[in-house]
């Protein structure tokens, strides 16, 4: 089914686990959505139903693009009953939330039993009772009830009165057989193939395998500047069999408040198309883009950031002389000259890994206006997935402009160093060797590279768990350097917090 919604993000059925095994209990069942982006997206006042209860989300929920949205039976459900690597913290308990059509079992059946011939169904549906995802282990599915879903004590959400049968959901078949500690997960995020247990992973990501999807996307630029509104961009679909992937939908998204992220005050557009192969995307002014690609399922997603430039990108007032980088371990440090700034409106850093894609991580401190010659130097922890960076910049007239773009070196990364889990909801393990015993100093960082917490922890020589906890910090990514005097590198990581 096409993208559901305000249009910014497109949200997704991305795992759950209909009957636990006796060991977890009947409340440790979860449903997972995820939003793939490529924006944020507001899920309040969505129900959540198998056709016999329903489940609203409270109002003014908001859905990041990348992260996920764990609905359950209880606050926290213990590894491994929904997480292979860690405890899991439930985003909305339907216990406890007061916002359930009638009380779900919590022994028994419980909510989404699937066991036996039985064919539960679970389906999300927003405000309007529009079906956003629908998915079955097999059809038909179990019989619906009418139902008058509830929404949370002095929430904005109204009660709807429906019944699945009436909103014939185009259900997504998983093709499982039922098992008791059994769930049920796509393939990877956003895909259209399922599998079955040991793909617990409730809030993290199902990319873990090395699984590749059966729709392969091709990215690329057509006409990369533009002098008015015709940059234009495409994208190639492969697949076995057309007949399940088109008609095809999207999501286009552009940054057009320029502060260097999607958000709800950007500009998103959506729309269909019905031909094989290629989706072409023109008329395009200059700025930063993501698009986030559906098949005629729903699922197989894809998203891609893109930027087209201005078509006076080398005839600029403002004067880009010179721009450095140098990677060091972990940091780079970065230095460029920059003449007749008083025209200067924003100034970035750009990264990418194959160096055509390029996205920023961190943002320039503008110039005395009154200063001709800006001369800056910065130094930055960088993740070391980023090979390729560029200095961007922006005149008070809309004109943009690329420094030269440089290589990094790769930096040195023992290969016996593990980090789980990898997103995280709070707690995290390293695992690592080091030749030499010290106490170890940790240090946490903002993708920007600000400093944010040091910690010491006492490292031996061989191998070593570190233990460490990211509770209180809010959701995002985070860089980590782990060094031990003596030792004859620093080690760094990268770690997202769900």
């Amino acid at each position: 089914m096409p993208a559901i919604g305000s249009g910014q993000g497109r949200v997704v059925i991305n795992e759950y686990m209909p009957w636990p095994g006796s060991s977890c209990g009947t409340t440790a069942e979860f449903v997972e959505l995820m939003n793939f982006g490529p924006g944020p997206i507001n899920i309040g006042c969505y129900i959540l139903t198998d056709g016999d209860h329903t489940i609203t989300i409270p109002e003014g929920t908001i859905l990041q693009p990348g992260e996920f949205y764990v609905i359950g039976g209880q606050d926290t459900i213990e590894a491994p009953c929904a997480n292979i690597d860690s405890t899991i913290h439930i985003d909305l308990n339907w216990n406890t939330c007061g916002c359930t059509s009638s009380p779900i079992p919590t022994t028994g059946d419980g909510l989404l039993t699937d066991g036996g011939s039985a064919n539960e169904q679970v389906v999300l549906l927003d405000p309007q009772l529009r079906v956003v995802d629908a998915v079955a282990r097999s059809l038909p599915v179990e019989p619906n009830s009418t139902l008058t879903s509830r929404s949370p004590g002095g929430s904005n959400c109204f009660d709807q009165t429906f019944n699945l049968n009436l909103l014939n959901p185009t259900y997504e078949t998983i093709g499982q057989s039922a098992g008791r500690g059994n769930s049920f997960a796509r393939t990877r995020d956003g895909d259209c193939g399922w599998v079955k247990d040991p793909q617990q992973s409730a809030g993290a990501t199902n990319n873990r395998g090395g699984e590749t999807s059966n729709v392969q996307y091709n990215f690329y630029y057509i006409k990369a500047t533009s002098c008015d509104r015709d940059g234009k961009v495409a994208i190639t679909v492969t697949a076995a069999d057309y007949t399940n992937i088109f008609p095809m939908s999207f999501i286009l998204a552009v940054d057009s408040n320029r502060n260097g992220q999607f958000d709800l005050d950007d500009q998103y557009s959506t729309g269909t198309v019905s031909t094989p192969n290629t989706l072409t995307f023109d008329s395009l002014p200059p700025g930063s883009y993501r698009i986030t690609l559906s098949t005629a399922q729903g699922c197989n997603l894809q998203t891609f950031p893109f930027t087209i430039a201005g078509c006076s990108v080398v005839a600029l007032p403002l004067k880009l002389r010179s721009f450095q980088a140098q990677r060091d371990q972990g940091e780079v440090r970065f230095s460029w000259t920059l003449e007749e700034t008083q025209a200067l409106e924003a100034c970035r850093l750009e990264g990418s890994i194959d160096g055509i894609v390029f996205n920023w991580f961190h943002n320039l401190g503008l110039p005395d206006i009154r200063e001709y010659t800006w001369h800056g130097q910065r130094v930055l922890s960088v993740p070391p997935e980023i090979r390729f960076v560029r200095l961007w910049t922006i005149s008070r007239l809309e004109e943009q402009q690329w420094s030269p773009i440089i290589l990094l070196s790769s930096p040195t990364l023992p290969n016996a160093d593990r980090l789980f889990p990898n997103p995280t909801s709070g707690n995290f393990t390293i695992a690592t060797n080091f030749p030499v015993s010290g106490i170890g100093e940790i240090q946490i960082r903002d993708v920007a590279g600000g400093l944010l917490r040091r910690l010491y922890h006492p490292i031996q020589n061989g191998p070593n768990r570190v233990l460490i906890d990211l509770k209180d910090l809010p959701k995002g990514v985070y860089l980590i350097q782990l060094s031990v005097p003596g030792a004859a590198s620093t080690r760094y990581y990268r770690i997202r917090k769900n």
